[in-house]
């Protein structure tokens, strides 16, 4: 409910809403509402409380005064449960008119109860999504999608939870890809339409039309920790790094548990030279998730630290088959550096064609830089040529990756330079567009990422 309303209400003109992530750690605290926003530097908080009742839910909200403590505004809500999601929207209205503001109206498809904890259910497990890949997130929505098949959030977190498996299983691209055009052909106005339309499109490698399918869900939603953390990843592989800094930073404000944002910050900060930022941000995320391996895997190659790639190879348990391509892919980098063993007999393995087809270019940008890491640039340099036949665009990492240094005046690297600088460049052109391009209905606004 609070992210809810955070979103909502972030749409409206005239007034900044904190995100999620700063205010989280006053959920279910004992301070003083006056305490709150002065550490928070606003001027009116609300707070309320949700409770099931024996016939659905009540929601109690407050708008009170910063500077004074006074409430200003008080309304209670009581709702069956099937219209939770629909509650939302209704409260984040009625709090904007307090304030003499306004926000878009929305529509929403009528919805069970079972429907919707389903969906809620579902979605928390989604932003816990390495802990097995998406499963149990999907065979929620899935539930929650038979009994609501027209419900644009639940095709949305459909969409979107089917796109991250597609990673690992191929045969979730038609579903996701169905799913996503449903959800905006229902719901234009749903933020999360246009995020699953963006990563479907990211992973389909129509890179500018993602871009612009997440500017349209920041129009919407301002705070959404989704669309920044794929907009920063996505900018993270162009000259726009400062942008991508700017958006995965917020995604980490809005839901701190946002850990592909954390381990492309930790990128960011390798690629300017930053390695003590770049490893605060690696080690904070393995002891948690081990989809994260890989990220300190790379920053072992890139380093050189043969020391921590040896302590890190004992953690490697490839028999988790919802990981087994990223893990192979960890333990090619840290044999590469621990052992010196370059892993070449592995590479045209028939895993490659069961991943996605970003995660492909991954794996050879991978393999280009335990190729050169092994003293082999002819071979680092096929690698390139196949990641540039799966449409690379990450222009950042061919002109900043330390590894790729003894390459850079080949001609032949010079030659797939200019094919993925074309392509960044037409990233950067969809990212710096008007907003008033973006396709849809809303009125445009000015895409501000200057605060939370």
């Amino acid at each position: 409910m609070t992210e809810d309303l955070i979103d909502r209400l972030s749409t409206a003109d005239g007034i900044r809403v904190r995100s999620r992530g700063v205010v989280a750690r006053f959920l279910r605290a004992e301070v003083d509402p006056r305490d709150i926003g002065r550490d928070l530097d606003v001027q009116v908080v609300v707070d309320g409380t949700l409770r099931r009742t024996p016939t659905g839910v009540r929601l109690s909200l407050r708008v009170i005064s910063v500077a004074d403590g006074v409430q200003i505004w008080h309304k209670r809500f009581e709702r069956r449960p099937e219209d939770m999601l629909d509650l939302s929207d209704e409260a984040a209205a009625a709090i904007a008119t307090a304030l003499a503001v306004e926000i878009e109206a929305t529509e929403r498809a009528v919805t069970s109860a079972e429907a919707v904890e389903l969906y809620l259910r579902a979605r928390a497990l989604y932003f816990r999504f390495f802990a097995d890949m998406g499963t149990e997130a999907m065979r929620l929505f899935e539930r929650a999608r038979a009994l609501a098949p027209d419900d644009p959030r639940i095709l949305a977190g459909y969409a979107m939870t089917a796109a991250r498996r597609w990673a690992q299983d191929p045969s979730q691209a038609e579903s996701a890809r169905e799913a996503a055009a449903a959800a905006v052909a229902r719901a234009e106005n749903l933020p999360e339409s246009h995020v699953a339309s963006a990563v479907i499109r990211y992973h389909d490698r129509r890179i500018p039309d993602a871009v612009r399918s997440l500017k349209r869900a920041l129009s919407l939603a301002r705070t959404n920790a989704e669309a920044h953390d794929l907009l920063g990843r996505i900018l993270s592989e162009t000259r726009l790094l400062a942008e991508s800094r700017s958006h995965l930073e917020a995604a980490l404000l809005s839901e701190p548990t946002t850990q592909l944002a954390r381990l492309m910050l930790a990128r960011v900060h390798m690629l300017q030279g930053d390695w003590d930022k770049a490893y605060s941000f690696i080690g904070n995320t393995v002891s948690l998730d081990p989809a994260a391996l890989p990220g300190l895997a790379r920053y072992c190659l890139w380093r050189r630290d043969d020391t921590r790639a040896r302590a890190l190879l004992s953690r490697i348990d490839e028999q988790n088959p919802d990981l087994k391509h990223r893990l192979r892919i960890t333990r090619m980098m840290l044999e590469a550096v621990s052992l010196r063993r370059p892993p070449w007999a592995e590479v045209d393995a028939e895993g490659l064609a069961e991943m996605n087809p970003r995660f492909v270019t991954f794996a050879f940008q991978v393999m280009t830089e335990i190729a050169v890491y092994c003293d082999d640039p002819d071979r680092a340099l096929s690698f390139l040529d196949r990641a540039d036949l799966m449409g690379l665009f990450d222009l950042a990492w061919m002109d900043a990756c330390p590894l790729l240094t003894p390459l850079r005046s080949a001609p032949r690297f010079q030659s797939i330079r200019a094919h993925v600088e074309a392509r960044a460049a037409a990233v950067e052109a969809a990212y710096l567009e008007p907003i008033e391009t973006v396709t849809g209905p809303t009125p445009p606004r000015r895409l501000d990422i200057s605060s939370p």
